[in-house]
């Protein structure tokens, strides 16, 4: 919560959730899309936008439980090299998720990235393969870029989650980290 332009009441000041990254985290996975597919905005850029607004926002939020930007960059340049090599009247990108940056609630096994399902004592194991619904979207094209909370076993126990519109206020139990990310980090899915 340290560096964050939080009032006494737990209210974020309105300048904390507007956009000082540019557009691109205004957008939706749909509009990124769009403007992805002519080239009018390169992955890494769109990368790079997320980071930034991630790491100002997240100790206050902690939406986020783990990330991989080193993964999440390096895709996000094998993306935009394809998308150089592919002619303008093509556009055959590799799906309609093509390059939009994504968060996986932290309870759906990512390839090489820890699922906890919000319980420490399963921090250990990395799975070596994605679950299905993790493979479907990055067959569409996305960009995993980590795992956002969630309650233990995503059942009961809260998680650290935090509205990103009054800091005092957790949200609902079900919702964490990946409802949050919608109205504060602005991660897309």
């Amino acid at each position: 919560m340290t560096g964050q332009p939080v009032a006494d009441d737990g209210w974020y000041s309105e300048e904390v959730l507007v956009d000082r990254d540019g557009a691109l985290h205004t957008l939706t996975a749909t509009e990124l899309g769009a403007a992805i597919a002519p080239r009018e905005v390169e992955a890494v850029s769109v990368v790079e936008a997320s980071r930034s607004r991630i790491e100002r926002l997240d100790d206050a939020i902690r939406a986020w439980v783990s990330l991989d930007w080193e993964q999440a960059l390096s895709t996000a340049t094998q993306r935009d090299a394809e998308a150089r090599e592919r002619s303008l009247r093509e556009r055959s990108l590799r799906g309609p998720l093509h390059s939009v940056p994504v968060g996986m609630k932290d309870i759906y096994d990512v390839a090489g990235m820890v699922t906890t399902a919000g319980a420490a004592p399963f921090a250990h194991g990395r799975p070596r393969t994605d679950a299905t619904a993790v493979a479907r979207l990055r067959e569409a094209g996305a960009i995993i870029l980590g795992k956002t909370a969630t309650t233990q076993f995503a059942y009961t126990d809260p998680a650290e989650t935090r509205n990103p519109w009054n800091q005092v206020s957790r949200t609902n139990q079900g919702l964490r980290g990946h409802v949050v990310l919608g109205s504060g980090s602005r991660c897309r899915l």
